[in-house]
This record gives structure tokens, sequence and C-alpha cells, in this order.
């Protein structure tokens, strides 16, 4: 799990540094360099440089970064470094206007607990959720649900350990753009609040998206 791990880190950073000399390109080639998009989708635009996007969207993202309990059930003690948590999301719904959608979506994040990757801590996020474009290509979310806690270990037993409340804030900016589709860098906050057992567990993540309209 460990090494796993490291792959999709390393993809993950390799997306983000390639991403906008792609997006530079691809703008340069099909949108021109005048006036908010330009060229071709002038008229699938607002005046202020919104895509005119309607009617359903879904999506997926990958994303590395920390995940923590207040407890200290999901730490590493035999690691040498704190292992990255890995996240991967996937969102449908429907866009309430051009600028607006309501989705529902799933967030999953995992980190191993322990250096040999016999056991994996599991969040598990099911929300609906809010979002909002502030300008052309950047976005705000916010969503609201139901969160589980999990540890999953490599003989196949799954230890349910509670569920509760999940509550999770987002940004992006859209680094490839256009009306059917766009390509994002995410920064993803997340917690789930579990009473029974009285713990918190919080994740915070890089991500790169890709959205469909």
């Amino acid at each position: 799990m460990t090494r796993a791990l490291s792959r999709a880190l390393i993809a993950t950073i390799a997306v983000v540094l390639l991403a906008p000399s792609v997006a530079s390109a691809e703008r340069g080639f099909q949108y021109g360099y005048g006036g908010g998009h330009g060229g071709a989708y002038d008229h699938l635009e607002d005046e202020e440089g919104f895509f005119l996007r309607r009617g359903l969207t879904g999506g997926v993202g990958l994303g590395v970064g920390v995940l923590s309990t207040d407890s200290g059930i999901f730490d590493c003690p035999d690691c040498a470094v704190r292992p990255a948590a890995l996240g991967l999301n996937a969102h449908i719904g429907g866009m309430l206007n051009h600028r607006t959608a309501l989705l529902g979506e799933y967030w999953n994040q995992l980190q191993t607990l322990d250096s040999q990757g016999r056991a994996v801590g599991v969040q598990h996020m099911l929300m609906g959720s809010l979002q909002h474009w502030l300008a052309p290509q950047a976005w705000v979310k916010g969503g609201l649900g139901i969160a589980s806690l999990q540890v999953s270990y490599d003989d196949g037993f799954v230890d349910d350990l509670n569920h509760g409340t999940a509550l999770m804030a987002a940004a992006g900016y859209e680094v490839a753009a256009a009306p059917d589709f766009a390509l994002d860098i995410q920064l993803r906050l997340g917690s789930g609040f579990y009473s029974y057992v009285r713990d918190r567990a919080a994740t915070a993540l890089i991500a790169v998206g890709a959205s469909f309209y």
C-alpha cells in the first residue's frame, strides 16, 4: 500500500506540473488569445466569460494529502515518516444555472496504518454539495452528508468503527476548460464527526479532477 501511495503521489505531481503547459497550448490552438476564451466559444459564453453550461454534469478526481483523527487511531507508529493519504472522489448532478451545480458526491480517503501495509484506515463520505463558479475558471464547493470510518486488514477483515456526519469544503481552478469539459486542480478539506466513539477524522488533499458537462 505504501508503494501504491508513492506511485499515486508521483503521478499526481506530474499531472499538476504538466497540466498548465498543456492547457496553455490547448487554449492557444482552440481559443485564440483575445477576450474571454476567444474565437469559436464566444457564442457559448455570457458577457463575463462564463461558459453557458447546462444539464447533467459528472466527474472524478484523484488526490494526495493527509488524513488524521483526534484520537490518533490513524497514526502509523512504526513508520519512519507520516504516510500520505490517497483520496478518490466522484460526483454527478445537474447545473441549476450556468454558474451553479447541485451534486451528489462520494469521497473516499485511505491511509496505511503500519509500515508493512497490513492495515489501512479508510474514511468514506457520501454528500450533497453545491458548486459555484466565482470566476470563469475558478470555483468553490461545500458539502454535507454522512461519513463512515473503517480499518481494512490485508486478510480481508474490515472493522467498521463508526458512522457520523460529513462536512466538506473545496476550491478549484480549471487549468483546461471548454463548454463540455474541464480539467482542474483542487484543494479539498473534509471532516467526519463520530459521536459514538467521540472522534473526528480530518483530511486535506490536493487533487486533480476531470468534469464533463
